[in-house]
């Protein structure tokens, strides 16, 4: 295997279909004849979750409430960068052709004017493809904002045949020999013309220019718009739009939401977080190759944008140079980023699982969760096959994976499209939904550490069974019982401020050891007992068929409740 192919990573690795049900791609009408079944959308019923549903019928406090109910803003405020393909959230003209934003994420809030994607059409990263034209005859390390600079002079070469904004650019920053005064020498022309349409320029003469550039119908002008997909790529129209996928799980926001706790059955693909801040960085190529160098600098965007998040749903490879410098710069990159939420990888063969991919095998010092993925069909839950894990070493949690439902693309008549597949992928994009939630809740409550420690303590088996322990750390994060612990933590830090940083472990023990220990009486009077921590999936199934509970409780009286019982022990 060579270097080029050990550093790349292609969206293939994302999905399985040989163990798994096959990715389907559903149009419009496919879509809303099988919503109706009840296992659609399991990954939002599934009691973990709690997005859509009643509350269930047991005695555990948190599942009393839906997770919107414990997280009313929905992520408002967050910000997230999507590091995928693209997303089909725009509306866009492009050589003739038109391509309609899905109705389910169409944009709350414009990208940053003049966005730049990581990916030219040949595969390499555009900002240092830029430098590399540049390097010779310009001062690059005195250009400011190269970003946007490089976007206007792209836009006039790809759409106009002009130079102009790049002749004022050598003009001001170029060395000595390309300037007198405020005109080009030849030598300066000759650069130019290199930079723009010589063999690696922008637009080689008689090729099809390295860059996209298309008419966004929100905007006035053109715009370099390569973090838009186009809906029939070389990929194929399911990997294609894997971006658009994952934007789905996380944000994805039917027009028909106006504030409801809980989705409405007509509504079409809701994200865990729709209010957040989405910033899709388009770093895969038309192929689905990206390398690692380009996803490091998908990276350093992030953090030039500011984000809170990266969700990265993709697996560079199993084995890694881990002393070679573009490894330690892709650590350091990753390092920088608040969030930094990943897959724990797939793999075609369930014997070759037992090994993390990277960049999730860094460990927590580098990324702060890594995701498997697992399955529940008729009751029955089970790790998926293709969840890549290391015994002791990840993934962090396991989250629904297996036939997880999002948005696609539009097609050529601007009907939207869906994608029906399995991965960690989808999975990954679930807990980066979930992350927003509790930012957006409690992100001036709490320090980070704090957070994490809270989630991380919020997780159960599904079954007793073996694989439960072995194929992840911490195992289901239950994200309702994270929610309402950080509620009743606030409270407390309310009424009782004095050491509480130094307590924090300390309550969180407390309270879901007495939320427990509520659950448990109430199983050993109507389940025999059943086992609710280890044996959930058999807990709540028997629970549904045997017993009702008579009332439920609003939120802040459930939280003044519990916090009363905390500080009288």
């Amino acid at each position: 295997m060579n270097a080029k192919t050990i550093a790349s990573l292609s969206l293939l690795l994302l999905f399985t279909a040989t163990y798994t049900e096959k990715p389907q791609l559903l149009n419009i009408h496919d879509f809303e004849g099988r919503k109706a079944q009840s296992d659609f959308f399991w990954h939002q019923y599934f009691p973990t979750v709690g997005l859509r549903g009643k509350p269930v019928n047991y005695a555990y406090l948190p599942h009393q409430f839906m997770l919107w109910e414990l997280a009313p803003t929905k992520g408002l405020g967050v910000s997230v960068a999507i590091i995928d393909t693209g997303v089909a959230g725009f509306t866009f003209s492009n050589s003739g052709q038109k391509q309609v934003a899905h109705p389910d994420l169409a944009h709350n809030k414009a990208l940053p004017t003049l966005n730049l994607n990581l990916v030219s059409l040949h595969g390499k990263d555009p900002i240092e493809h830029i430098k590399e034209l540049l390097e010779p005859y310009a001062k690059i390390s005195e250009i400011p904002n190269l970003h946007a600079l490089a976007s206007q002079f792209i836009e006039e070469v790809v759409t106009d045949n002009t130079t102009k904004s790049l002749n004022s650019l050598l003009i001001k920053y170029g060395k000595p020999s390309m300037h007198s005064g405020a005109k080009l020498t030849k030598a300066g022309i000759a650069a130019v013309q290199i930079v723009a349409f010589g063999k690696e320029g922008i637009k080689p003469c008689n090729k099809k220019a390295h860059f996209d550039v298309a008419q966004l119908a929100s905007e006035k002008t053109p715009a370099v718009v390569q973090f838009i997909p186009t809906a029939h790529l070389a990929i194929g129209p399911i990997m294609g739009n894997h971006g658009s996928y994952i934007a789905g799980l996380i944000n994805g926001h039917d027009s028909s939401d106006k504030g409801d706790f809980v989705p409405k059955g007509d509504w079409g693909i809701v994200g865990l977080a729709p209010n957040i801040d989405a910033y899709m960085i388009k770093a895969f190529d038309h192929n689905g190759d990206s390398r690692k160098s380009i996803i490091t600098r998908a990276l350093i965007r992030a953090k030039e944008l500011n984000v809170q998040i990266a969700n990265l749903s993709l697996k560079i490879s199993d084995t890694l140079n881990t002393t070679s410098a573009s490894t330690k710069e892709f650590k350091n990159a990753l390092e920088q980023l608040p969030y930094v939420i990943v897959a724990s990888g797939n793999v075609n063969n369930p014997k070759q699982a037992a090994r993390l991919s990277y960049p999730a095998r860094f460990g927590t010092e580098i990324v702060d969760f890594s995701i498997g993925a697992f399955d529940c069909k008729a009751g029955k839950c089970s790790v998926a096959p293709y969840s890549q894990y290391e015994a002791g070493m990840g993934p962090d949690f396991l989250l629904p994976g297996t036939n997880i439902v999002s948005s696609g693309a539009t097609d050529k008549s601007g009907n939207p499209t869906f994608i029906l597949m399995d991965g960690t992928s989808g999975a990954t994009a679930l807990m980066s939904g979930f992350v927003a939630l509790v930012l957006g809740e409690f992100q001036h409550d709490f320090s980070q550490d704090q957070l994490k420690t809270v989630i991380r303590a919020s997780a159960r088996q599904l079954t007793p069974t073996k694989d439960w322990k072995t194929h992840s750390t911490n195992g289901v994060l239950d994200m309702r019982l994270a929610l309402f612990t950080l509620h009743l933590l606030r409270a407390i830090k309310k009424r009782s401020a004095r050491n509480f940083d130094t307590k924090v472990i300390d309550y969180v023990e407390r309270i879901q050891k007495m939320l427990t220990s509520d659950v448990k009486l109430w199983s050993k009077e109507h389940l025999n007992g059943m086992d609710f921590e280890t044996d959930f999936a058999s807990f709540v199934t028997k629970a549904k068929k045997q017993v009702t509970l008579k009332h439920r409780p609003q939120l802040q009286a459930a939280i003044d409740t519990v916090v009363e019982r905390i500080l009288k022990e």
